[in-house]
């Protein structure tokens, strides 16, 4: 499996970004009302509970595929790694 990494320049993430950051996010969400459930798709259909947000280091991994992500969890020393907030969604066994 090829990995590929992105290189920071600027404070700016060449090649790929995330679609939204923390404060786009809660632009979009202030539009509904506060009380409102959030929900986010599960793995094969319908959705599931969104769990507490936590920091997470990342690679961007372009041509894993698709049902992998394109975005995955690595640790201290990886170059081309950077913090992102993951919001999980519940795991039931």
């Amino acid at each position: 499996m090829k990995r590929t990494t992105i290189i920071q320049k600027n404070d700016e993430y060449m090649d790929v970004k995330p679609r939204y950051t923390v404060g786009q996010l809660i632009e979009m969400l202030q539009k509904f009302p506060r009380d409102m459930p959030v929900v986010m798709d599960a793995f094969e259909s319908d959705y599931k509970n969104v769990m507490p947000p936590r920091r997470q280091l990342v690679n961007y991994c372009p041509d894993d595929d698709y049902y992998i992500g394109q975005f995955q969890w690595v640790t201290e020393g990886v170059d081309g790694a950077f913090e992102v907030v993951v919001i999980p969604r519940e795991v039931r066994l």
